[in-house]
């Protein structure tokens, strides 16, 4: 079943005067008839309920209470998340209303000026007019994200996965797709940890209720110390004078980034334990030698610029920068050393993927990654997530093409294509190169029984 939606909306003309090369903006008026699906209550169980403070945000917040002060309820439909919006009803009403918000974005006519809107006359002719054919095609998408739940009459929107956002005040659930690097994260079935231990002086605190605890696999420690340690490597990048440890230490950080892609692994703890003890006394040492060396160069050294650099010599010296990495760096191993038991975690090999060119074979070595490389290839992740701990799981991706394979790696290391565009040699080409990538290092790892685990 399917309830059908009629926008109206304007769309953008352009129209040129004689004798002008620029052109001008005008609107037209178009309508277009959306479909949106009509599921049922099973088809898209209730995993969660969850609720900010009212007017927490002063842009729109999907998560947002309602009006009521009721919990949002957040649905799993086709292996996606769906928060719920409102009514049917009140949906029809709102979209032909300006100004009101709806989960669909575009210009109604009563938000132009209805200068803008008359019809085109002479000495203006028209230099571009689609009739609006862009516009409903990006509306009649958007509907493809939306469903309708028989029964309750209500519209539900696509989401990322909701996680929970912890900075010095507040406590409020946001997208997966909305992080910044100052804050913490976690998944909302550990949130409760977290809050525990950093969450004593917030003023502003969300609620939320877990149905379905296995519908969330965010990983927040991982997430929080690789973002963690790309302020490190930036913090390192601008230290005046490095000492030798500092530089073994920045390029040990730099390879473990590179090779982590976009989560924690082992090798980039121990780059985040290696510059947490670096010593600042042996790069103050090389400051104070270039600070000396560079008064002895300059040709004109008169007695009070040699006071006014000695004042300035503890500032030259204490490296700020320095000091903040070895911060940051003990506070990522501090998030990890605490993390939750809870999922899959990463204990896999130090290569986790290889590059060849603009392809990239990644080793999914959790949940969250699976989830995440199931939404970007357009797969369910449902009969995937029950393969993970039987069979080892990889993700292709071509970044020139945009295309994006899933791959299967069995005890017998046979190479299954799951899923996507890639072609199969080539994704079978990438798999087996970096599983022999894997096998040499744990022949020359110390570590080599405990990796010998991972088939």
């Amino acid at each position: 079943m399917s309830r059908t939606l009629e926008i109206d909306f304007v769309y953008p003309i352009l129209v040129r005067r004689p004798y002008r090369r620029i052109d001008e903006k005008r609107f037209g008026r178009a309508r277009t008839e959306v479909v949106i699906e009509e599921v049922s209550d099973s088809d898209a169980p209730l995993v969660a309920r969850v609720g900010n403070p009212r007017g927490f945000y002063s842009r729109w917040d999907p998560f947002d209470r309602g009006k009521d002060g009721a919990l949002k309820e957040i649905r799993l439909f086709d292996g996606r998340f769906h928060v719920e919006w409102g009514k049917f009803s009140d949906l029809v009403q709102k979209i032909r209303k300006p100004l009101n918000r709806t989960p669909f974005d575009f210009r109604r006519e009563g938000e132009i000026d209805q200068r803008f809107l008359e019809p085109i006359r002479p000495p203006y002719s028209v230099s571009q007019d689609d009739g609006g054919k862009s516009i409903a095609e990006s509306l009649s998408k958007r509907a493809t994200e939306l469903f309708v739940v028989t029964g309750n009459d209500r519209v539900y929107a696509r989401c990322s996965e909701p996680i929970l956002s912890l900075s010095a005040t507040a406590a409020s659930i946001v997208q997966t797709t909305l992080p910044v690097m100052s804050l913490k994260y976690e998944n909302l079935v550990d949130a409760t940890q977290l809050l525990a231990r950093h969450g004593a002086n917030l003023v502003h605190r969300a609620e939320w209720e877990i149905i379905d605890p296995t519908a969330f696999h965010f990983n927040g420690p991982s997430f929080d110390v690789f973002t963690t340690a790309k302020q490190v490597q930036a913090h390192l990048t601008r230290v005046d004078n490095p000492s030798r440890e500092l530089l073994l230490a920045f390029g040990a950080l730099r390879d473990a980034l590179d090779d982590a892609v976009d989560r924690t692994t082992r090798r980039l703890v121990e780059a985040l334990e290696w510059v947490s003890t670096l010593d600042t006394g042996a790069n103050k040492a090389v400051n104070l030698q270039a600070l000396h060396a560079q008064g002895r160069a300059s040709e004109m050294f008169w007695p009070y610029e040699y006071l006014d650099m000695s004042r300035q010599t503890d500032s030259a010296v204490h490296d700020r920068n320095m000091e903040q990495a070895i911060m940051s760096a003990r506070a990522a191993l501090e998030r990890w050393a605490n993390r939750s038991a809870r999922g899959w975690e990463d204990q896999g090999p130090h290569v986790s993927s290889i590059r060849k060119g603009d392809l990239l074979c990644k080793e999914l070595l959790s949940t969250w990654e699976v989830s995440t490389a199931c939404t970007d290839a357009n797969l369910n992740p449902s009969p995937i997530m029950e393969m993970v701990g039987s069979r080892r799981l990889f993700t292709v991706m071509d970044y020139a093409r945009e295309r994006q394979s899933l791959c299967a790696v069995g005890i017998d290391g046979a190479v299954e294509i799951l899923g996507g565009t890639i072609p199969t040699d080539i994704s079978n080409e990438m798999v087996t190169t970096l599983m022999s990538a894997q096998r040499s290092e744990m022949d020359m790892s110390f570590d080599a029984p405990d990796m010998a685990r991972r088939f």
